[in-house]
């Protein structure tokens, strides 16, 4: 296990961020024109999964990072999500649910599997290749979706899922999840919990909000205008499912009739600048993470089932 240093992941943050919000005032115009759907990327043939731990654990926290996290130029290689500099390609957010769920856990095979998709970065993806943005939720959505039908194969079916995703990988999530409650049903009884930080879908006052407080205007998630069919998550969920979002986040606080530009124009202005903070980039700092897997450890299996659930030794630390 990487040592954790919440300085790393608020550094990491900074450093690429402007690329990780949604500027809704490019975003949802661009989407609307568009259509709101696009070719997926492409993703190389065979099998490509990256699993840090044992491959059949307990659990499995399938997480999916947010727009412009790495790895972003080699993200169809798994060997690239190979670092703890990158949080193994998770995401910062992410990563720390991950972290606090396994260290919570000691009796547990606890694993991270980092969906492998672009993440494309905002800007200038919206701006320049609109469609490349919006297939990279696509393939984000195909790829998870697929990667549960794997695991399923691989490990016999006794593995517990927990879904955890940050920006556009909260997008990616919800979309994956109603792909699963329709196509794989039996898979819903397996999923022990969902986290979702600065979700592009969230909807303030829905059964899985655990946390969020009214600011100026109650605004909506940015993707809620173009891609309403997938807010909220499958019924039997919601009692397991938490969605965080800071009330001056514009990516969950993002549109209302009219556009939140007076916080996106934060937001760009702290990146750019340095001074300031953007609500968007607080979700470990703010103890949003801690409350999320706060809120999931009850739902953690009470003893281990390995090895049980391979018929060899785990491999560690491995991208497969």
């Amino acid at each position: 296990m990487v040592k954790y240093r919440a300085a790393h992941i608020r550094s990491h943050h900074f450093s690429r961020r402007l690329a990780g919000l949604l500027p809704v005032a490019l975003l949802v115009p661009v989407m609307l024109i568009s259509g709101g759907s696009a070719p997926a990327a492409a993703l190389p043939p065979g099998p490509a999964f990256a699993v840090f731990g044992s491959p059949c654990p307990d659990v499995i926290v399938i997480a999916a990072r947010g727009s412009g996290e790495e790895p972003q130029a080699n993200w169809a290689d798994p060997a690239a999500y190979a670092g703890g500099g990158i949080f193994f390609g998770a995401g910062g957010a992410n990563y720390d649910v991950f972290r606090l769920l396994k260290s919570s856990a000691p009796n547990l095979h606890v694993s991270l599997d980092s969906v492998i998709y672009p993440a494309a970065a905002v800007l200038p993806d919206v701006v320049k290749d609109p469609g490349k943005f919006i297939g990279s939720s696509d393939t984000g959505t195909s790829v998870l979706v697929g990667e549960v039908n794997r695991i399923e194969t691989a490990c016999g079916g006794g593995v517990k899922y927990v879904f955890t995703g940050y920006s556009q990988g909260a997008w990616v999530v919800h979309k994956a999840l109603w792909q699963l409650a329709k196509r794989k049903p039996s898979i819903m009884g397996k999923v022990i919990g969902v986290s979702l930080f600065g979700d592009p879908l969230f909807v303030p006052g829905q059964p899985i909000v655990r946390d969020f407080r009214l600011s100026t205007r109650l605004w909506f998630g940015s993707a809620t205008v173009v891609d309403p069919t997938f807010e909220d998550v499958p019924k039997s969920l919601r009692s397991v499912t938490g969605s965080y979002c800071f009330p001056r986040d514009p990516v969950c606080q993002a549109v209302n009739g009219l556009v939140n530009l007076p916080d996106l124009l934060v937001c760009m202005s702290a990146i750019e600048t340095g001074v300031g903070v953007c609500p968007h980039m607080q979700y470990v700092d703010n103890g949003e993470t801690v409350k999320a897997a706060a809120f999931l450890e009850p739902n953690l299996p009470s003893k281990t089932v390995w090895p049980h659930l391979t018929p060899s030794t785990p491999r560690k630390g491995k991208v497969g």
